[in-house]
């Protein structure tokens, strides 16, 4: 039997039950994941995430890893945490400047290409906040956004490193001011949950600096806080050879400045790709 009709019997049965037999299901799973996991509550709040849960197991795993304790692990605390990006939203002339800046060498990058994706941005907060909060952040933010007026950043420099090329901005006192409000208020939300790479002694981690490595642990992200630089990523490059192929006199940036009126918070729930918009504030 195909594992495609195996789910859709899944998720057929689990909807037949009578109320009170998935509310037992349901609470059987939390339980679980309290005493297991190591979570500190249970956050499965629609049966999209308990399709999802099954789907996974179904269609990924093998018998013989089944019963893999941070295979599950993994699947669940997914399903749990969902990824928020906050960001500066440039205006319409800025994104197509950009894009034509980046588009003879869209062939060196993968990953934020922004020759393959409309999502312009200069990220404010990124990281991973729980299920459960998501709207009582965005009831915040909304709050510490009512009095924001548009910001203007200041051009500095277009950096191409072995792994990125990015418009940087100058960290000025306002948008620096704006940063720090941002996560500090929000930063609770989270509950001290940090992706699996920012977790204490893991590898990835460790290749950071002290200062950085502290930052993560504290912020839930290395590149925030005293290390926050305002920019625009344009490329992320598949190898360093491929970016030592771009010479830099080639790469010229003419707006000394750019004013941002908006504010886009993106949200990322298991097995969904692209980002979602699901909130927008204007500054007035």
């Amino acid at each position: 039997m195909e594992m495609k009709v195996v789910f859709q019997k899944t998720h057929g049965w689990y909807l037949s039950l009578p109320n009170q037999f998935q509310v037992v299901l349901y609470m059987v799973t939390g339980t679980y994941l309290k005493k297991r996991v190591g979570v500190s509550h249970f956050l499965l709040t629609q049966f999209e995430y308990v399709a999802i849960f099954w789907k996974r197991c179904l269609v990924s795993f093998q018998f013989q890893i089944f019963l893999n304790y941070n295979i599950w692990r993994n699947v669940l605390i997914a399903m749990i945490y969902h990824t928020i990006n906050i960001s500066l939203i440039p205006p319409l002339d800025v994104a197509k400047r950009a894009l034509k800046l980046v588009t003879p060498y869209a062939q060196l990058g993968s990953e934020f290409n922004i020759a393959n994706n409309d999502a312009i941005h200069i990220t404010l907060y990124y990281t991973e906040f729980p299920a459960a909060n998501i709207k009582k952040l965005l009831v915040e933010l909304k709050t510490i956004l009512k009095k924001e007026k548009p910001i203007r950043l200041i051009f500095n420099k277009i950096r191409h490193d072995q792994e990125y090329l990015s418009l940087d901005f100058e960290r000025s006192e306002r948008i620096a001011n704006l940063h720090m409000h941002i996560l500090k208020t929000l930063n609770p939300y989270r509950e001290g949950h940090l992706r699996d790479k920012y977790l204490p002694n893991s590898l990835e981690l460790l290749k950071l600096p002290k200062m950085n490595q502290q930052i993560a642990l504290t912020w839930g992200h290395p590149y925030v806080a005293e290390k926050f630089i305002p920019h625009i990523t344009l490329l992320k490059f598949d190898t360093p050879l491929k970016s030592a192929t771009i010479e830099k006199e080639s790469l010229k940036w003419d707006l000394k400045s750019i004013i941002c009126d908006q504010i886009v918070v993106y949200e990322q729930k298991p097995q969904q790709k692209p980002y979602q918009i699901i909130a927008k504030f204007k500054l007035h």
